[in-house]
């Protein structure tokens, strides 16, 4: 399965833990940040992450952890 990981290295993986953790590695940059929405760019197209209360908890040029009320997650090309 060679190459199998710098075919995926670049694209957004999204960890969702319980209701109020997600992680989001090879993000691109943030379009939109408030406690009620957060919208991140990807080379796939931008992910939203939508709730309560939310915010980054943790981020570096790879990662962003988000921590809140997550009531919807939607990805749009």
């Amino acid at each position: 399965m060679d190459g199998v990981e710098e075919t995926f290295a670049e694209l957004p993986l999204i960890t969702i833990i319980g209701v109020e953790t997600i992680s989001i590695e090879n993000f691109i940059n943030i379009l939109e940040y408030t406690d009620e929405v957060i919208k991140l760019k990807t080379k796939l197209g931008v992910v939203s992450i939508i709730g309560k209360n939310l915010e980054a908890r943790s981020m570096n040029q790879e990662q962003i952890k988000i921590k809140g009320i997550i009531e919807t997650v939607n990805f749009e090309k």
